[in-house]
């Protein structure tokens, strides 16, 4: 038997739905695996979200920025402005480091890297899940399911 449903229960249930945050989330691009590991020191607490991917970083600060920009990786490019149209949760308790892999051998072998982009999920200091290619749902998914199973808060703050 169907159910008919009023129009406007419809919609507030529709408006209720969770949405990324408005801002998007803080990307730290960061040269190696050694200034990873102290970031996620650094952020023990929240959940880190390292994307390794294969682009090799070239520095701005002649250009008068002090940083480093990708070079030439078109899918992580567009891998990263997907992740900042979906919602991976609190943007207070989900931090992103962008790490290349050619200068992070030791977590390439340690994770079982096999191919860029790699996201790695980091919860208390441990790796608690990840994900292989440039699969942006399953990102958020995991995310949210790994905030929530540590008890965080999952929505996002506008």
């Amino acid at each position: 038997m169907m159910r008919l449903t009023r129009r406007c229960l419809f919609i507030t249930k529709i408006s209720k739905i969770s949405r990324p945050p408005a801002s998007g989330y803080e990307i730290a691009e960061l040269p190696n695996e050694k200034v990873f590991m102290e970031f996620l020191k650094y952020y023990n607490t929240k959940c880190v979200l390292a994307v390794l991917h294969s682009g090799s970083l070239r520095s701005t600060a002649g250009e008068g920025g002090a940083g480093t920009k990708i070079v030439e990786d078109p899918l992580t490019r567009s891998f990263i402005s997907s992740i900042n149209a979906m919602n991976m949760g609190n943007p207070n308790e989900t931090k992103l480091a962008l790490v290349p892999g050619p200068h992070a051998p030791r977590m390439v072998e340690e994770y079982g890297v096999l191919t860029y982009p790699t996201v790695l999920l980091f919860m208390n200091g441990k790796c608690v899940e990840r994900v292989v290619g440039a699969r942006t749902r399953e990102v958020s998914i995991k995310a949210l399911f790994t905030l929530r199973n540590a008890g965080r808060n999952i929505f996002s703050r506008e």
